[in-house]
């Protein structure tokens, strides 16, 4: 958290708001933070992509919050209660998008085992969706403060994105229990590990 925000959350730092930084959308008004499901359409083959947007427990008018990504272990969905870790950034004063990764929970499409050209695609839309988010942090050089955080699979989605998005907007990435190669991840040395790959299917 701290290397996703170098300065204190829901407080804008003089480098963010003077220079070519500062937000694209301002938040205009003090109220208690939303949650709401987000569909929008992939723009690679039109399926759904489903996620869950947190905002801060609380907003203030004029002040800027950082993002947290959220994705979930293989089979997995979305979280869509705002408990565990995401009540604690959220309080905190982060934005957080738990994501449903392509073929699970709401989002549509087959599940590709994060393909740059698919899952990699939906997960930069995202990123594109989030541009908007009112009072969203940025750096003085315009870029946006986001880090990531999930386990296994939720992991490999940080690596597919911090690789495939052209503008490397994704600058923390936290991945737990993740294979670099899930493949080789199931069958080392082509041993085959034959409990996970029975779960897997």
């Amino acid at each position: 958290l701290a290397a996703c925000n170098n300065s204190t959350p829901g407080k804008n730092s003089a480098s963010v708001a003077s220079g070519n930084g500062g937000v694209k959308v301002a938040n205009t008004e003090t109220r208690d933070g939303t949650q709401k499901h987000v569909v929008i359409p992939s723009k690679v083959d039109g399926e759904s992509i489903s996620f869950e947007v947190y905002e801060p427990d609380h907003l203030v008018a004029g002040e800027t919050y950082p993002l947290i990504l959220n994705g979930h272990g293989y089979g997995g969905m979305r979280q869509t209660t705002r408990s565990g870790f995401i009540a604690r950034v959220t309080a905190a004063g982060y934005y957080v998008i738990s994501i449903d990764e392509r073929g699970f929970g709401e989002s549509g499409g087959a599940v590709r085992s994060m393909s740059p050209d698919f899952e990699g695609q939906d997960l930069i839309a995202i990123l594109d969706y989030a541009e908007d988010l009112p009072g969203l942090r940025r750096r003085a050089d315009d870029s946006k403060l986001v880090g990531s955080y999930g386990g296994s699979y939720g992991g490999m989605y940080q690596m597919l994105l911090a690789a495939a998005d052209p503008l490397h907007r994704l600058r923390v990435l936290a991945p737990d229990i993740t294979p670099h190669n899930l493949n080789y991840a199931l069958n080392p040395n082509n041993v085959v590990k034959s409990g996970w790959g029975l779960a897997l299917v």
